[in-house]
């Protein structure tokens, strides 16, 4: 990135949302809160939706780092009825918090918000191929995600096919394992899955 842009230290990062970032490192507006059109038709499937809030730094939340040599993947879909728009987060960090990738997607014809979630288990592990060389935690807020890859029979919902493909591409990894996070605790997908929605972009970002 410092190729392309005038970074601050990476000692003096806080993380106030992807909008921080593409805006060139200005300081940010701590005191606002960040809210996205159709945020609040966000469904999850009656899980309620999420309102927008202040960012929050990662360092302070509740995130936690994976085992050594283990690197985790947290995902989220976001997904707006009124519109139909939606999009992905994804972020991979090792054990030391240090992150490897990060990716956001904008999502077309998606057909809800289960949808986006599965979605982005898919491209967390797909990555996950490609740039994590050991085993890999995906976590994710949605428990029937969670749920359905972690169950050992064959899923039979209408996205069946979906989970079939990220297990297969979890099937790949030396070894991989899913968990359940906060939603709180999973702000840095969260923000770049309303990124992707929000400015119908897709782009990855390799540490």
């Amino acid at each position: 990135m410092r190729d392309h842009w005038s970074l601050p230290p990476e000692e003096a990062w806080r993380y106030t949302g992807p909008d921080w970032l593409l805006d060139g490192g200005k300081e940010p507006d701590l005191k606002g809160k960040r809210k996205y059109p159709g945020e609040e038709d966000r469904g999850r499937g009656g899980d309620g939706g999420r309102k927008g809030r202040d960012a929050v730094d990662p360092q302070r939340s509740g995130w936690s780092r994976p085992a050594a040599g283990w690197t985790k993947i947290n995902v989220d879909g976001s997904y707006a009825e009124g519109t139909g728009k939606a999009g992905i987060g994804i972020i991979a960090r090792d054990h030391k918090g240090v992150t490897i990738f990060t990716s956001w997607r904008a999502l077309f014809g998606c057909t809800g918000a289960e949808e986006a979630e599965a979605r982005a288990c898919i491209e967390g592990l797909r990555l996950a191929t490609q740039w994590s060389h050991g085993p890999v935690v995906l976590e994710s807020d949605c428990a029937r995600m969670v749920k359905a890859l972690r169950a050992a029979d064959t899923d039979k919902s209408d996205i069946c096919f979906l989970i079939a493909e990220a297990r297969e591409f979890g099937s790949t990894l030396p070894e991989w394992r899913v968990s359940k996070v906060k939603r709180e605790d999973n702000c840095v997908a969260h923000e770049l899955a309303q990124l992707a929605r929000h400015n119908t972009s897709t782009a990855v970002w390799l540490n």
